[in-house]
């Protein structure tokens, strides 16, 4: 495979011969961008993996309304429309492509409000979170 030969599990199909190469693997995981939109629903076509672990990161209304007006410099009523019509928008695409809507509980490992430590907590909270769980001893006793 031009990718190094890397593979992850086809959604529904697990087993060594139904599998996505890496690149098709990274679009499936998000990393890989089309334009302005980074892809979701990564949990549903990695849903076979071992080293699958599902996060859902959000914050209060209050606290996202709060970002968008002094981080962003919106104006009140622009950031509850943006909020809005994204909160529309992010629902309708993981329901139509992954079953659930985001952050369903049957269907996360983790929620963090990412309020509660700010966004560099959060990014430190999950990376140890992400090392503990797959070191080599974890990974082994699978």
């Amino acid at each position: 495979m031009p990718d190094g030969g890397a593979v992850f599990p086809y959604p529904g199909r697990c087993g060594p011969d139904k599998s996505l190469s890496a690149s098709a693997g990274r679009y499936a995981a998000g990393t890989y961008r089309t334009g302005r939109h980074r892809r979701r629903c990564s949990d549903s076509i990695l849903r076979c993996s071992k080293y699958l672990l599902r996060i859902f990161i959000y914050a209060p209304y209050k606290d996202r309304l709060r970002n968008c007006v002094e981080r962003l410099k919106m104006d009140e009523r622009t950031a509850k429309e943006m909020i809005r019509s994204v909160d529309r928008a992010r629902d309708a695409y993981q329901v139509r492509y992954a079953g659930y809507l985001p952050g369903d509980f049957h269907h996360t490992d983790l929620l963090i409000n990412s309020s509660f430590l700010g966004v560099e907590g959060t990014a430190q909270y999950l990376t140890e979170i992400v090392l503990r769980k797959y070191t080599s001893r974890h990974i082994d006793e699978d």
